[in-house]
């Protein structure tokens, strides 16, 4: 493999080459990433434009919206288990009580 020091696609061009035979004079199909197009946006001096600020606080509120209702739904689901066991426990206890009227029938 010949490296000719450029860059990490040269590389991956040589070792795609060697890999599948493929002559060094003929072209084979790269495919690459994107680079990053926007730069992030940044702080300058800790100043938030307005728009950035406002999105912030849409943002904040919206989080804190769905952090009530996580915790509601949370809630719920608890109540529910209370719930659900409580009428097993009362399923047993009617098994039981029917159990044992027929086991009186019986006798």
């Amino acid at each position: 493999m010949k490296n000719s020091g450029g860059d990490g696609n040269q590389t991956a061009l040589c070792l795609q080459h060697e890999a599948f035979g493929i002559s060094e004079g003929k072209e084979i199909f790269t495919i690459s990433t994107p680079e990053q197009t926007t730069p992030h946006p940044t702080k300058k001096n800790n100043i938030i434009g307005l728009s950035e600020d406002l999105r912030f606080n849409q943002l904040t509120a919206e989080n804190q919206r769905l952090k009530t209702l996580v915790e509601d739904l949370m809630l719920d689901k608890l109540s529910q288990a209370q719930r659900i066991m409580e009428l097993n426990e009362e399923k047993s206890r009617l098994k039981k009580a029917l159990a044992d009227l027929i086991l009186d029938n019986h006798n």
